[in-house]
């Protein structure tokens, strides 16, 4: 969890440098690393506004001491990007040269985040400690903090500090002087429900939750000073006892020869349950039964919370794909422009398309400007095979439909994007906008035998390359150069092939982002041409 954070504000390839250090000389060799790109970014250039110059002066000083380019260079370019989003904020904030003013930090993002936020996940003090000296003791404080803000998994920053790693003096520290301008209704904000490869967590979990189920006791005591409940539930009734009994105590040898009521006793002796007042023996736990009663009883409760926490998920997604389809659809009943925008998603699994990166937005965004847009709307079919005779088939039966197919404009990211290239092969189209398409990494196309690739199709046979330029007035292009699905020297190999309107993103993966500016700004782009 602390690596995606950090990933969203530039921190990857670091965190990439650290995870490649299999022994501790290697590990210690990294960390020096980082320390002195940082002294060098932070410490000496302060206020600069051009990165040309100043990179290579970072640059130089790694190989006065000795590291080479391949270590050195990763590091350099995400310390100053996190240099460069410190400067902005600040600036934003009125600090750099005097005291500042206070200004309106509502709506103030960093890296998407809340500015607070952004100071407690990256760890950086100077923020952290100037916004809360300016805000903390003015009236609607709180709120200029934006205390309240929740990030995608409904974490707010109390949630984020309490659940953080103990040994940490600085998530302690901040969590202190934070607590102290907290309104107590924050103490009870609760998560949202989450869905990932591990399973259903349920959500409704408080800042105490996190705190008990990381095993922060300096947290723990923290909260319970500042009249945390430690009887409130999450959405699948469990109090923070109740879930350290379950997910926590349940994991660790030291308890499994225990029965169900001694199970209880012994945890609540020594560590973080021992500063909650003792309730009741959780309903779940049962009575009297030996070691292997508790961790049947115990698996029979983690089963029940992912079967009510999924159901939960599943109906807020068809929720907000109802909503999606509506919004969309409903918006543009005369549009001013003869083109039709056509949006091809990739794989998606259990995910529907509708609510999946920026699928949905770019759709909002298109109709907001009078542009007429068609989306799968009841989901691709076959959205985890995605063969490409049912994809193609579904493309120019239900998407293209009755549309003169030379007005379409086809998007697609992907697998979606290997489909309209597909599909161009065979049909004349306005205009291509093709995202992250080529095929798979190696190690991804190893785990499909022949058979199965063969039945999906796309790569089973050369592209006609010559047909597809025919058919299309213009193909917009984009790729990332860290794509770890579709490597970018598959990117590179179709703009090759094509002569595509290239762009390669330096730091975009494989284009999952929720929001896609550059990708709306070239379709826009094209559009206006045409029209001047």
């Amino acid at each position: 969890a602390a690596a995606g954070r950090e990933s969203s504000f530039g921190m990857a390839k670091v965190l990439t440098a650290f995870t490649a250090a299999r022994n501790a000389r290697a590990q210690a060799r990294a960390e020096a690393l980082l320390q002195l790109v940082q002294g060098l970014v932070r410490s000496c250039l302060d206020g600069v506004a051009d990165g040309g110059g100043v990179l290579d002066a970072v640059r130089l000083g790694c190989e006065r001491k000795g590291y080479a380019a391949e270590e050195y260079d990763p590091v350099v370019r995400a310390e100053w990007e996190a240099h460069k989003n410190e400067q902005q904020i600040l600036k934003r904030l009125g600090f750099p040269g005097g005291k500042g003013v206070c200004v309106d930090l509502k709506g103030l993002r960093v890296s998407g985040m809340s500015a607070l936020y952004y100071a407690a996940v990256s760890g950086n003090t100077s923020i952290a400690d100037r916004l809360l000296e300016r805000y903390g003791g003015v009236d609607g404080g709180c709120e200029q903090l934006e205390l309240s803000w929740q990030d995608k998994l409904g974490y707010s920053v109390l949630h984020f500090l309490a659940g953080a790693n103990p040994s940490t003096p600085f998530t302690t520290s901040l969590l202190r002087k934070i607590l102290r301008a907290c309104p107590s209704s924050l103490l009870a904000l609760g998560t949202f429900d989450q869905e990932s490869g591990f399973g259903c967590e349920p959500g409704g979990r408080t800042p105490l939750h996190c705190a008990v189920l990381g095993d922060n006791t300096d947290a723990v005591k923290m909260l319970l000073e500042a009249k945390a409940d430690p009887t409130a539930k999450d959405l699948c009734s469990s109090t923070p006892e109740d879930a350290y009994l379950c997910y926590v105590a349940a994991k660790s040898s030291k308890y499994k020869s225990l029965g169900t009521t001694d199970l209880a006793a012994a945890v609540r002796k020594d560590g973080v349950l021992s500063l909650l007042p003792k309730g009741s023996l959780p309903g779940w736990l049962g009575g009297n039964g030996g070691a292997e009663d508790w961790k049947k009883l115990m698996v029979g409760k983690r089963n029940a919370d992912q079967i009510e926490t999924k159901g939960r998920i599943r109906k807020r997604h068809a929720a907000e794909v109802k909503a999606n389809v509506s919004e969309i659809k409903g918006r543009v009943s005369k549009p001013s422009n003869p083109y039709k925008i056509v949006i091809v998603p990739g794989a998606g699994g259990e995910v529907h398309a509708m609510r999946a990166n920026w699928y949905s937005w770019l759709a909002k965004e298109l109709v907001r400007l009078g542009l007429r847009c068609e989306m799968p709307w009841d989901n691709m079919p076959e959205p985890s095979k995605c063969r490409e005779r049912i994809w193609k088939r579904y493309i120019v039966e239900k998407m293209i439909d009755e549309s003169p197919s030379e007005s379409c404009i086809l998007v697609g990211h992907s697998t979606g994007a290997d489909a309209i290239l597909r599909v161009s092969e065979d049909l004349k189209v306005h205009g291509l906008v093709i995202c992250s398409s080529g095929q798979l990494a190696e190690s991804l196309r190893d785990e499909m035998t022949e058979e199965e690739s063969k039945d999906i199709g796309y790569y089973d046979r050369p592209w006609n390359w010559a047909r597809i330029k025919a058919n299309t007035r213009w193909i917009v292009h984009f790729h990332a150069e860290d794509d770890d699905v579709v490597p970018v020297d598959e990117g590179r190999r179709i703009h090759k092939a094509l002569q595509t309107e290239y762009t390669e993103l330096e730091d975009g993966g494989h284009l999952l982002m929720p929001e896609f500016p550059a990708l709306l700004r070239s379709i826009l782009g094209k559009l206006q041409a045409e029209a001047s």
